[in-house]
């Protein structure tokens, strides 16, 4: 009985066999048939149309059980703004079995032999004329009396192998240059390719630097996400090449960034693109190094978060460092948001606010909290001119884009501060607590600045309260400025200035208060229509002088003695003359060539000032000072014969 069993067995797997391989040689007959490969030309070009693509096929072969083999293959498409052209060596199409058995023809696996791909982004109006939305792909309409809904049509799996990418974005004027894969393998659904795309597989950088790609669950984003990990450090100078002669500074920072990895998961219920250790080296002399950061895209807001980065300037670190950081953007453009925090251990921190409200207005919020900025002025490249301080306090600036005005609101306290400029002097400014409120207006399109308010205390000594305004009115500036300080207390001003101006003065013993204002109107192209008010009123003492002057010697007669400055009056003992001795004509003549209104100012000729001011906007240069004599006694006794 189990001979028998056996027997009947053999026979049967033996018919078995028989069928099948009656089944493969009536397969590949069909298949090799003029007819059949003009039907399956066909299937594939209608199936490339319904997608909005060309298919060319050189020569048709088949290939395995059930698949064809397609030489010389050129596709072109379109879809959501890019343009696909692939050129394959040869593609081999092996049907759904899914789809076989319900009698239909499609493509389940594709295999993509040599060749090249090249993905152009054809821009924004591109891609807002398709109906597609980015990243997901509308089916094409069913035939009539299908029902695209019960029979949906089946992901198709692609494989490629030595195959040549590169990507291209003409409006920005760059492109990649050719990434090598040597297998890369995902699927691809019309409905939802991102979700099911899951690529795996190797391949080189242009510099021939290896990467693989990979698909796994992530904990951070709770879903799969796709891995592009390469072997060393991707250097943006070459993946990118510009297709410009001159590139922009947008592609010239493009070319400077390089990054170790980068994680992506089109799965995620709102899309997260993530760059690992992130080196961005614009075209200028900064640079920006980042442990982490993540793009998270939405169906209408991209946002973007930064755990932490560096900032470096001709290879020295800043040692603040920028933290939560978050950007956030609809794809509209009619909002955008940024949040930063820049924090250091010992150098103090500040909080940054930007938003962007309906195309048209920009709000920016600083808050600084005991920032030492003589780490930042040089990172800027101001630490000529500004060499130290702390900040504290808050700046609001405000930008209206269609009227074109800013604002300028700020209530900031600056201690320790150090100033230095050739117009000054040749020794820095060290100002001590200094507080600064400011309101200003800049009207932008009409080049023009109003500044109604800005009161400027140094320390608890009277404020001095500044305004006015500058506006282009060709061919030069018109403008208007008041300065004005009351109840000033001279013991306590000559504390607060910086002791490099109020050296000669040092150790001085004043008494008394005093009220100033000035005014200052005119025109720069007309220097005649210059007006000055000045009011200075108020009664100072000086009870003792300065140990480094002696004024009252002076007045003894013969020679100054030695406590007096003698620096701009070292003359021998033999050309001393009396002023006595002097003919009465002589020193009429001298006061009549430097300071003809002598015994009509108080020491300071207001009108003389005007007219020098008119004479140096007229020449572009300091030519005139409009001194008194008085002023001249006290610059030759106390200051040097610089202009400053």
């Amino acid at each position: 009985m189990a001979d028998t069993d056996a027997r009947d067995l053999g026979r049967l797997l033996l018919c078995g066999g028989g069928i099948a391989v009656l089944v493969l040689m009536t397969s590949y007959l069909v298949r090799t048939s003029p007819p059949v490969r003009s039907t399956i030309r066909e299937r594939l070009q209608s199936l490339a149309r319904t997608h909005d693509a060309t298919l060319r096929v050189q020569s048709l072969h088949p290939e395995g059980l059930t698949g064809m083999e397609l030489r010389d293959v050129e596709l072109r498409g379109r879809r959501a703004g890019i343009r696909v052209q692939l050129e394959a060596d040869a593609l081999e199409v092996h049907p759904s079995w899914w789809a076989l058995l319900r009698g239909e023809v499609a493509p389940g696996r594709v295999v993509v032999q040599g060749g090249s791909s090249a993905l152009t982004h054809l821009g924004s109006e591109a891609s807002s004329s398709s109906s597609t939305n980015v990243g997901t792909f509308s089916p094409p309409e069913a035939p009539p009396g299908a029902d695209s809904e019960s029979a949906p049509a089946p992901p198709v799996r692609i494989s490629l192998h030595d195959h040549e990418v590169r990507v291209a974005m003409p409006r920005r004027g760059f492109r990649t240059r050719p990434i090598s894969l040597a297998r890369l393998a995902f699927t691809f659904d019309r409905r939802s390719p991102l979700d099911e795309l899951a690529p795996r597989g190797y391949g080189e950088w242009p510099d021939g630097t290896s990467f693989s790609i990979a698909t796994q669950w992530s904990e951070a984003f709770e879903a799969y996400a796709i891995t592009v990990e390469p072997t060393g450090r991707l250097d943006g100078e070459t993946l990118v090449e510009t297709t410009r002669a001159a590139p922009n500074r947008w592609q010239r920072g493009l070319r400077g960034m390089s990054l170790f990895g980068v994680t992506a998961c089109p799965g995620c219920r709102e899309r997260r693109l993530c760059l690992q250790c992130l080196h961005l080296s614009p075209p200028n002399d900064y640079e920006l190094q980042t442990s982490r950061v993540c793009a998270q895209i939405a169906w209408d807001t991209v946002t973007l978060e930064l755990d932490e980065a560096r900032a470096l300037r001709d290879g020295d670190v800043l040692p603040h460092r920028l933290k939560q950081l978050t950007f956030s953007a609809r794809r509209s453009g009619v909002r955008a948001d940024l949040q930063a925090e820049l924090e250091s251990s010992n150098r103090g921190e500040a909080s940054i606010r930007a938003r962007w409200r309906a195309r048209n207005r920009l709000d920016i919020d600083l808050e600084a909290r005991q920032l030492h900025l003589d780490d930042l002025w040089p990172f800027l490249g101001l630490q000529s001119q500004l060499q130290r301080g702390v900040l504290n306090g808050d700046l609001q600036l405000a930008y209206e884009h269609d009227l074109e005005l800013a604002s300028l609101d700020t209530n900031v306290t600056y201690h320790d501060a150090q100033f230095q400029h050739d117009f000054i002097g040749d020794e820095p400014l060290a100002v001590g607590p200094a507080h600064l409120q400011t309101d200003a207006l800049v009207d932008v399109g009409a080049r023009a600045l109003s500044l109604s308010e800005m009161t400027l205390t140094l320390a608890d000594a009277a404020p001095v309260e500044l305004s006015g305004f500058i506006v282009d009115a060709e061919p030069g500036w018109s403008f208007e400025a008041r300065v004005g300080t009351r109840d000033v207390r001279a013991p306590r001003l000559l504390d607060v200035l910086p002791h490099s101006l109020t050296r000669p003065a040092l150790g001085a013993r004043l008494e008394g208060q005093f009220d100033a204002s000035l005014t200052a109107r005119g025109h720069t192209a007309f220097p005649e229509s210059l007006q000055m008010d000045v009011d200075v009123q108020g009664d100072v003492d000086v009870l003792r002088d300065s140990p480094r002057s002696n004024v009252f010697g002076l007045a003894l007669a013969g020679p100054p003695p030695p406590g007096v400055p003698t620096r701009p009056l070292d003359i021998p003992l033999r050309q001393w003359v009396e002023l006595d001795r002097l003919p009465d004509h002589v020193p009429r003549a001298i006061i009549g060539a430097e300071d003809s209104r002598f015994y009509k100012h108080p020491g300071f000729n207001w009108r003389g000032l005007r007219n020098a001011m008119a004479h140096n906007l007229e020449v572009d240069r300091l030519e005139r000072g409009g001194s008194t004599i008085t002023q001249q006694l006290a610059k030759n006794l106390f200051l040097t014969r610089e202009r400053t």
